[in-house]
Formats: C-alpha cells, structure tokens, sequence
C-alpha cells in the first residue's frame, strides 16, 4: 500500500485472522524445507485429491489420453483459478 491510500488499516478479529493465517503458512513452509520429503501436510493431501478428481472426470471423453492427462489438467486449473477466485473476490468487497 501507499502512504496516501485511503483505506484503513485491518482491526479486530480481520488483524488476528490474518496474523493467524501468517503464522500456519510460515509453520507449513517451514516443515516442507525442513522435512526430507518436502511435503506440506494439509496442501498436499488437498492437491492429490483434486489431481485424482481430474482422472475421474476426463475418463468420460473415453480416450486414453485424456485420462491419463485429466490429473495433470485438474491440478493445474484449480491452482491457477484459485488465485483468480480470489482476486476477483478481493475485487468486489472492496
């Protein structure tokens, strides 16, 4: 932010939230370098769930191909239509 902008700075529950928020993404990235298999505990679990979803739905097209790919294709969507998601959410409060 700049010093001239005129939103106000978050309180209450949203600065404690956030903090919280800043405090497991820091413990979860800590464990993913510190960890020899560099595995995050609760993202991994969620990434391999929509990345086996993406097989069961491009198994319907019925080729080969597809299927094998639908993992790869699931996965990378979801991660870059989070992000979206979240920006044009971010958008419209404001």
């Amino acid at each position: 932010m700049h010093a001239d902008s005129s939103a106000a700075a978050p309180t209450g529950w949203a600065r404690w939230s956030r903090a919280l928020l800043v405090l497991l993404l820091a413990w979860l990235a800590w464990g993913a370098f510190h960890d020899e298999c560099g595995g995050v505990p609760l993202v991994s679990e969620i990434d391999l769930a929509i990345h086996e979803f993406g097989h069961m739905l491009f198994m319907s097209f019925g080729v080969a191909l597809m299927f094998c790919v639908g993992g790869l294709i699931a996965a990378g969507w979801f991660a870059l239509a989070s992000p979206a998601a979240a920006v044009a959410a971010a958008a419209d409060v404001e």
